[in-house]
């Protein structure tokens, strides 16, 4: 049986030989921005509120959804860019075989260098990668997924398992969607450079200029700040409205008599006695069975 991983994606979307203006490239990332934001405070809306945070469950995981829906916007945000080469053909979200030969030369880690496998083999999974580059002159294609590694990861080595055995048939795949490609690379864009990734199959915020020849940090930093922007503007009422519904109510100031200030508390005060230590129901049922008492202290009820 065959799996395709991140099945929420559908079809490969190619992008190549348009030039978006500035304009249209802050236009493009104010909506995304928009969007993301949009989508999590209505996907927040359906949750049910937490039973320890209360109120402030609604940040927490506005928050959290946004994160997750900020690093998926990444490779939309590369794609973007890079359609002002017109030496590339970019694909999104292309749903790549892994055929059953291919899995295994992974799993066995066997030297791949110069392994071009047909994709029309039995396969054993798909995998959905977040982008597919074309340098079309020369024929290379270089697939990619994308992490946003704000923090260290345990491993990406599935990942890079994964990219490698799709790029094994991808050649052959690519060609059957109608691109000439004769090799194929892999790697994975680490975002903020924190995933632990394999640094020779990584490309960290840094060297993404370089690799792609166009200016994609700036970009991504672009989009980071206005997202940030939208974001604090969404937050910032429901922040206020929420600690205002948070803050306990003022109780009503408890009047003395100004004769009674100093005076200590008549002798007939009700009083009530304390066991000098911790004593359980089954213990104090056995005192009273047997008519003792533990030491006492005494303190007002």
């Amino acid at each position: 049986m065959t799996s395709i991983l991140k099945p929420s994606c559908s079809g490969a979307h190619e992008h190549s030989g348009t030039r978006p203006s500035p304009n249209a490239l802050h236009s493009f990332l104010e909506s995304e921005a928009t969007r993301i934001v949009a989508e999590a405070v209505r996907a927040t809306e359906a949750l049910p509120e937490d039973a320890v945070l209360g109120a402030f469950s609604t940040i927490g995981s506005i928050t959290r959804s946004i994160t997750t829906r900020a690093g998926q916007t990444i490779p939309a945000v590369i794609a973007e860019v890079l359609r002002t080469d017109e030496r590339l053909v970019v694909l999104r979200e292309a749903e790549m075989p892994i055929t059953r030969t291919a899995a295994e030369i992974v799993r066995q880690n066997a030297d791949d260098h110069s392994v071009l496998l047909s994709h029309e083999e039995a396969i054993a999974r798909r995998f959905i990668v977040d982008l597919v580059v074309i340098e079309k002159q020369l024929r290379h294609a270089m697939i990619y997924d994308s992490k946003r590694g704000a923090a260290a990861l345990s491993s990406c080595r599935n990942v890079l398992d994964l990219l490698r055995g799709a790029a094994l048939t991808g050649a052959s795949a690519l060609r059957g969607m109608g691109y000439d490609v004769a090799t194929v690379s892999y790697g994975i864009i680490d975002r903020y450079g924190r995933t632990g990734a394999d640094p020779t199959r990584t490309i960290g915020p840094d060297g993404l200029d370089e690799h792609f020849g166009v200016p994609i940090r700036a970009a991504l930093d672009a989009f980071d700040a206005i997202l940030g922007r939208t974001l604090a503007a969404q937050l910032g009422p429901l922040a206020a409205s929420i600690v205002a519904l948070s803050q306990p109510r003022p109780r009503a100031e408890t009047k003395f008599d100004e004769g009674d200030a100093g005076q200590e508390s008549p002798p007939d005060f009700p009083t009530a006695t304390f066991p000098a230590r911790l004593v359980g129901p089954v213990e104090r049922r056995a005192m009273a069975a047997s008519e003792t008492s533990p030491a006492f202290g005494r303190g007002r009820r």
